[in-house]
């Protein structure tokens, strides 16, 4: 709303609408579609365009209704007159401190129109009686806005929707028009518009007590309309971001000015943009830029931070320090930041997505400090050891190509991420196909498992006892009255991996397929699910011979899933001293909504995480999942299935856990028709080893390994987990040597909760202990995990490692 207008000017177009209105009430003329664009002083205050241009049809007949024009939730809106508008009104245009007209940009119709650039009145209050927004329907006016004149259209009036926290104004914070709401606009008689020839503006509209207007059906004449709908989302950023200042903060937080040199201890740069900044696109050795000139320009060891609370600013603190400076201290360094792209080359700095479609537009300007820093001959200085990530397949350096993922290889430097380490691309949705486009599945993969014809046994038609889908009923007593006398049930299900294609991937959702098609509305309470793995075999066919699973239902895990279940969500915790490997808990207890429906299948909850399963190579085996529902007033819904006698056991059923039965009181060889799907949110990575250039004799002291961006702003719902290993010698670029320290944790989980462990790096108190500190190589492997939901993945542009040259 403040930033200065630095596009190319385009205007939005005039437009009018043919539409009749009901007239009773109604003042102004309409008039035609053009104007005078500020020239001639003829004009007699009348608006004669506006920019409601939205999305128009043609009516095909006479009678036929036509729609209001539609607008963005943000978009500035144009009223034209038919002559300049007069300098002066309204307490004249709001001054900048130089006394120039203080400049605003809104947002306009198009990408390709550019924002809207105008000059906002003093008397804002004043204004808004002056041209009044009023929701049509409710007869309330918009509580906030700003009214201003275009910056190069005098003729047009502009009102801004859009109203920052912190305004000029004091008016109310907006983020714009309501969503899908009608408005209308009114001109009153005693206006404070007038025209530059001293003409009063024209009242137009009608009072908001006559309010709602109502569209009468297509007519021949032309006429301005009198409506605007907004629908549903905001529209394209008009203004790019731009460098505003760099600052060195000293040690007491204050901004370091001038020549004075800074600190080589806990000082830091500190970056402002003008408005918010893709964490993603920011790449320190590519646009963000900071070098010790007195080593070559070498690259500082770091990592730009960017706090939540401040998206528009971006930190950076050298690791350790800047240094001790030249000659043993004997002076500074000349350290320099450069913020933007300096080359062709040079991927941009970006804002954050904004707009719909999503737009990210790249830093307008570009910035360059030059700061020296004090001599600190105690101070610490890192050499930098750099990965780039474009170099894959190089022999010094890079990525492993003989490593072996067990989900997704990492993209490393792909033609789909260029220069980059990313986590694999998906898109689309689980639900496509249950929501009847299953074009929309993306990256999915979708499988049925198979039953009814084709099968060694035949479909079975009608449903019996025990037989209810997805559990039991709240009346049923399915199972007995010793059982579960209040309904509820708990319940497991095998599901080879052979029958589902063997695929390697994260489960995130599970469709059960009710008879007749048909899902009667009911609600599930407290329904849970856990997913695991084990090595118990039931083939489809059921021949004779194999058991198939234990009625004991924690037995039935015998394979430890990738995931760690969690200890508090077993199902229920296997007694002292039993056998199980455990579930991972895919849905928290909530309450499951199923129907009404017509469906050839129903979905259960998406998965929260999904399951990661493998059913083929290293660690494969049998997929089971698990359902509890606790008694509840659940009615029956029915589901296709196939059963024969009792073993091989499929499926076991017993009585809610909130009972303490920990086994099963029913099982049989029962296979219900459901739909699984998967999709691959999990890759892996490994590097070759990097050598620190630390001279033999001394010791590689790590300080720090700087990840940029930083694990803390990757985006949201998703995690990482980074491992480090060092070696004091290699026979190969990705062999060791002798004793390593193995794969150390440094960082694991999501950008909110994940954490650090420094000692990974060095740990002083306890020097024997694994670490990377006293290796001269070291090389790390990475686990990226999407968020399932948004689609979204890990991305990181350079890692740089920060080592001390210890005697």
């Amino acid at each position: 709303m403040t930033a200065v207008w630095r596009g190319s000017g385009v205007l939005a177009p005039t437009a009018v609408v043919l539409v009749a209105l009901a007239m009773s009430g109604l003042m102004g003329c309409g008039g035609g579609s053009g104007g005078s664009g500020g020239s001639g002083g003829s004009g007699a205050g009348e608006v004669v365009g506006t920019s409601f241009v939205g999305y128009q049809t043609i009516p095909s007949a006479p009678g036929t209704l036509l729609p209001p024009p539609e607008i963005f939730l943000d978009q500035t809106i144009e009223f034209q007159f038919d002559g300049p508008i007069a300098d002066g009104i309204l307490g004249g245009f709001l001054p900048d401190s130089s006394g120039a007209p203080m400049e605003f940009v809104g947002v306009s119709q198009s990408a390709t129109a550019g924002g809207i650039p105008y000059y906002a009145y003093v008397y804002q209050s004043l204004a808004a009686n002056s041209l009044q927004i009023l929701d049509n329907m409710a007869a309330a006016p918009l509580p906030s806005y700003i009214v201003g004149r275009h910056r190069d259209k005098p003729d047009t009036i502009v009102v801004d929707p859009k109203v920052g926290q912190t305004n000029p104004f004091g008016l109310t914070f907006s983020p714009g028009f309501g969503t899908n709401t009608q408005y209308t606009y009114r001109i009153p008689p005693n206006t404070s518009l007038f025209l530059a020839n001293g003409s009063q503006a024209q009242a137009v509209g009608v009072d908001p007590l006559l309010l709602p207007i109502t569209l009468s059906p297509w007519s021949s004449t032309p006429e301005l309309s009198r409506f605007f709908l907004t629908g549903s989302s905001t529209g394209p950023d008009p203004i790019p971001p731009e460098v505003v200042s760099i600052e060195i903060i000293g040690p007491g937080g204050q901004a370091i000015t001038g020549a004075t040199p800074v600190p080589s201890a806990n000082s830091f740069v500190r970056v402002t943009f003008s408005k918010a900044i893709d964490a993603t696109s920011i790449n320190t050795l590519r646009n963000f830029r900071i070098s010790n000139l007195d080593a070559n320009d070498a690259p500082v060891a770091g990592s730009p931070t960017i706090n939540p609370a401040t998206p528009q600013i971006v930190t950076f603190a050298p690791t350790p320090t800047w240094g001790p400076g030249l000659a043993g201290g004997t002076s500074g360094y000349q350290i320099q930041v450069a913020v933007g792209a300096f080359d062709p080359m040079d991927p941009p700095i970006l804002g954050v997505s904004q707009g719909n479609p999503p737009q990210q537009l790249p830093l307008s300007n570009t910035a360059v400090v030059t700061f020296t820093t004090e001599p600190c001959p105690t101070c610490p200085g890192a050499v930098a050891t750099i990965e780039a990530f474009d170099d894959d397949g190089n022999p010094a350096t890079g990525q492993d190509l003989s490593f072996t993922p067990q989900f997704d290889a990492c993209r490393w430097d792909d033609p789909s991420l260029p220069n980059a380490l990313g986590g694999t691309d998906i898109s689309g949705t689980p639900l496509a196909t249950f929501q009847g486009n299953s074009g929309n599945l993306g990256t999915r993969m979708q499988v049925n498992l198979p039953i009814g014809p084709g099968t060694v046994l035949s479909l079975t038609t009608v449903p019996f006892p025990g037989l209810f889908s997805p559990f039991d009923d709240s009346a049923g007593n399915n199972l007995g009255a010793g059982i579960n006398a209040t309904g509820g049930s708990h319940s497991m299900w095998l599901i080879q991996n052979v029958d589902i294609g063997s695929p390697v991937g994260s489960l995130e959702l599970i469709e059960w397929g009710p008879t007749t098609n048909t899902v009667v509305q009911t609600t599930y309470p407290n329904y849970q699910m856990w997913c695991g793995m084990t090595s118990v075999t039931a083939p489809i066919n059921c021949p004779a011979g194999i058991t198939g699973m234990s009625t004991i239902y924690t037995q039935n895990y015998t394979i430890l899933p990738p995931q760690t279940p969690d200890p508090m969500n077993l199902n229920p915790s296997p007694p002292l001293g039993q056998a199980g490997a455990g579930g991972v808990l895919v849905t928290p207890a909530s309450a499951y909504n199923a129907g009404p429906g017509f469906t050839s299948y129903f979905p259960f909850p998406v998965f929260t995480p999904p399951f990661d399963y493998i059913g083929s190579g290293a660690g494969s085996g049998n997929l089971v999942y698990e359902v509890n529902i606790e008694p509840g007033n659940q009615v029956s819904n029915f589901t296709r299935y196939r059963a024969t006698n009792f073993v091989p056991v499929r499926r076991i059923i017993g009585a809610p856990i909130s009972s303490g039965f920990l086994t099963a009181a029913g099982s049989g060889c029962d296979i219900y028709d459901s739909r699984l799907t998967f999709v691959s949110i999990v890759s892996q990575t490994r590097s070759l080893f990097y050598d620190t250039q630390v001279p033999l004799g001394n010791t590689p002291q790590f300080a720090g390994i700087n990840l940029t961006p930083d694990p803390t702003n990757q985006p949201a719902g998703t995690s990482a987990i980074w491992r480090f290993e060092g070696a004091t010698a290699i026979s190969g670029p990705g062999t060791p040597s002798g004793p390593t320290s193995g794969f150390l944790t440094y960082w694991t989980g999501d950008p909110v909760t994940g954490f650090t462990n420094p000692l990974v790096l060095e740990d002083p108190n306890n020097p024997l202990a694994p670490q990377l500190t006293g290796n001269k190589f070291f090389r790390f492997e990475v686990e990226l995990r999407n968020n399932n939901v948004t689609n979204a993945f890990q991305q990181y542009n350079s890692l740089i490692a920060a080592v001390i040259v210890a005697p």
